[in-house]
């Protein structure tokens, strides 16, 4: 409630997100790209007022006619801890020390969309960027932990990924690799269905030629009948 406005609270992130200084008509381009004149002035003093009213009065700074938030405040800010983490993860190679435990941390801290109830393009494209960014860094992760046969964390991260991405085709892949060396096979062809049925759905296509050769190899294995010992 102390914001007292979500224009407040959309302010506070359009400049929490902002790698520098805004102008005046740069925030009002962003937030309120209707407004103008008069009213676009009134609108953006009165939300400067909020923040500050919500946070503290000096939380907030102009300078040359630009504003940014307080550069001796401290902010804490889990999307842009992400990014740097994922930054990290860049410059890794699959295999590194440290890389692993890296990527780890990024899938840890991604806990779903930026802001979503935010429409604007600003924060649309921002939210973007991270969910990029997460599709890049869970999908190696995951291809990684298979390739070390931790299957029960590859299994967690896969469907952490399609809960984000549904059509993401590794992530379905990997997850049907980590059921079928559970010796979950019949949860692995149920998976298989599910995105099946979904593409066809929603998109009316089928799914990629490896993801379907593993179907095939998983229910070959799962209809086996062991034979009797003599």
């Amino acid at each position: 409630m102390e914001w007292e406005s979500e224009k407040g609270k959309e302010l506070f992130l359009l400049l929490l997100t902002s790698a520098h200084p805004l102008t005046r008509d740069e925030i009002i381009a962003a937030i309120w790209p209707d407004a103008g004149g008069k009213r676009a002035s009134s609108v953006f003093h009165s939300t400067l007022h909020r923040i500050r009213r919500a946070l503290y009065r000096e939380c907030l700074v102009e300078s040359g006619g630009a504003y940014a938030l307080q550069p001796s405040g401290t902010f804490v800010f889990d999307a842009q801890d992400f990014t740097q983490l994922t930054e990290k993860a860049r410059g890794l190679r699959d295999g590194r020390e440290g890389s692993l435990d890296i990527m780890r941390q990024a899938v840890h801290l991604y806990s779903g969309p930026f802001a979503p109830l935010l429409e604007s393009d600003w924060a649309q494209s921002y939210r973007l960027r991270l969910e990029e960014r997460f599709t890049e860094v869970a999908a190696r992760l995951t291809t990684q932990l298979v390739r070390q046969g931790d299957y029960a964390a590859a299994l967690e991260v896969s469907e952490t990924l399609l809960e984000s991405d549904p059509y993401n085709e590794e992530a379905i892949y990997q997850l049907m690799h980590a059921l079928s060396a559970l010796g979950d096979r019949d949860g692995a062809v149920r998976a298989y269905r599910r995105y099946s049925d979904l593409l066809e759905l929603e998109l009316g296509i089928k799914p990629g030629h490896e993801i379907q050769q593993l179907h095939g190899e998983i229910q070959n294995k799962a209809n086996k009948i062991p034979l009797e010992p003599l």
